[in-house]
């Protein structure tokens, strides 16, 4: 009857031991890295420049000051996007303003990326 009771201490002490064991603080966390998704994001425009070289633009008109250069295979954010009086289409960028004719739109950042490597080989 002893070792029967002995037995029975020993499980239970193993039982309530290994409660307090699993139930201690892990250090150890999970870390998610959502980066990636933004360049799925719909609610974002992207643009390649599809010419050799084009002029950003202070405004959505060809007579604007320039604000700075772009060049064949840069990838841009849309911003913003302007019809204009005479129905040309502008698409504003954190750059400046390009005519649509210099452009091509996507519909996400890994599509543009794509579509930008091809045009470097």
């Amino acid at each position: 009857m002893f070792a029967k009771n002995k037995f029975l201490l020993i499980i239970m002490v193993f039982c309530v031991g290994s409660v307090f064991v699993s139930c201690k603080k892990s250090d150890s966390s999970l870390l998610v890295d959502l980066s990636a998704s933004s360049n799925l994001a719909v609610s974002k425009k992207w643009a390649i420049i599809n010419t050799v070289y084009v002029a950003f633009r202070s405004s959505y008109d060809s007579k604007a000051d320039i604000k700075a250069p772009g060049r064949l295979g840069d990838i841009y954010c849309v911003m913003g996007h302007h019809i204009s009086k005479d129905g040309k289409n502008w698409y504003q960028f954190d750059k400046g303003w390009l005519p649509a004719s210099s452009v091509v739109i996507y519909d996400n950042k890994l599509q543009a990326q794509f579509a930008a490597k091809k045009l470097d080989s």
